[in-house]
């Protein structure tokens, strides 16, 4: 084992003293002041019956004076109609990002390997895993070609493509932020659908650092859920503190909807949980409160989610827990994970995984992920 990174200790305690002396007290006297607003919202689970709002808003103080600030999932994970002790099964955010951060970032060095996507897919290629095609990199000098090896001048490289399907995905996004839709055909250009001229697509990808990703093709079963995005598998592997064994944890499907060309559930997407035995979904999906609660069937495709097995879904347990197994300091990763027509395709990992769909779609975590935290 690496020695735990002094720097990492010093962030962990300057974090601690932030947040018992400046955070608690902030979101205590917030929460009296307009606490209200944490109290009401759509039940996920109307078909059951709810506490009162008094109720609620006792729990939701006594979420903010143990945790630091009221539960934001308190009715998506349906704690207006659970009792105390299933409530004590679920992790609060605060909770699981301290603990998250403290063993992830002792050794921030491994974490890099996820962080930077294009470090991510040639560490994936090496270990025979497959990733996205990348074809370039672009930053305000133009763009680095990789079939070239070389830098070129962005309308250059524009002008090279022919017939191409991208994705182009900035560097520093999250939650599918930033990311557009490049379709090139003879010299027309369309960004999100909308035509384009070359000089203005040199502008966006010359503001920004951006990687440049063939368009992946799915397996005709993701597909049919939401042709319009890539709908992604969000597995998450945990090392053992004390074996050193890896395992997959409660993990859950990204579904894509309406127009959206992503599957984040931020861009009004579902997600669904995922039996880790079979590969099966669960019946329900669930959306983010803006965009609804949830649904035994896709709004678009009008498919059952429980009629539905992922393919190769044991091959992508299995690399899942061998590209983790090559960077064990790691405690944690939520991998996202595409399915092509021959198997699984690692899309990234992330060492900042959220908490927050695997216990949505599949219940509380807080004992396994404690377990394997100590």
């Amino acid at each position: 084992m690496k020695k735990r990174n002094s720097k990492s200790v010093i962030i962990g305690l300057a974090r601690s003293i932030k947040f018992n002396f400046i955070s608690r007290p902030y979101y205590l006297l917030k929460f009296l002041v307009s606490g209200t607003r944490f109290c009401r919202g759509v039940s996920y689970y109307p078909e059951k019956k709810s506490k009162g709002f008094l109720t609620i808003w006792f729990e939701q103080l006594g979420q903010t004076l143990k945790y630091g600030y009221p539960n934001d999932l308190y009715f998506s994970y349906g704690f207006d109609v659970k009792s105390r002790s299933e409530m004590k099964e679920y992790m609060h955010y605060a909770q699981f990002s301290l603990l998250r951060d403290k063993l992830n970032m002792a050794f921030p060095s491994e974490s890099i390997i996820l962080r930077d996507k294009f470090l991510f897919g040639m560490f994936a290629k090496y270990l025979g895993v497959a990733t996205p095609e990348n074809i370039g990199i672009s930053d305000s000098d133009g763009i680095f070609d990789t079939r070239k090896r070389t830098v070129v001048p962005t309308a250059e490289f524009l002008n090279g493509l022919e017939n191409d399907d991208l994705f182009v995905k900035p560097f520093d996004g999250e939650c599918g932020a930033g990311i557009f839709h490049l379709e090139v055909a003879g010299k027309e250009f369309k960004v999100n659908g909308e035509t384009t001229d070359i000089e203005n697509l040199t502008k966006i990808l010359e503001s920004n650092r951006y990687l440049l990703q063939q368009k992946v093709t799915q397996n005709e079963v993701m597909a049919s859920l939401h042709p319009q995005s890539l709908n992604t598998i969000r597995l998450v592997t945990v090392r053992h503190r004390r074996t050193g064994k890896i395992d997959v944890f409660p993990s859950i499907l990204r579904i894509g909807a309406g127009k959206s060309i992503v599957d984040n559930t931020s861009a009004g997407g579902l997600a669904v949980g995922i039996d880790l035995s079979t590969g099966k979904l669960k019946e329900y999906g669930l959306f983010k409160p803006a965009y609804g609660t949830k649904t035994r069937i896709h709004p678009d495709s009008k498919i059952q989610l429980s009629d539905v097995t992922i393919p190769y879904f044991e091959e992508c347990k299995k690399q899942a827990i061998r590209l983790h197994s090559m960077i064990p300091q790691l405690h944690s990763i939520g991998w996202d994970i595409a399915i092509g027509p021959n198997g699984p395709i690692f899309v990234e990992g992330n060492d900042n995984w959220e908490i927050t769909g695997p216990q949505n779609c599949n219940g509380g975590i807080k004992k396994l992920l404690l377990e394997y935290s100590r």
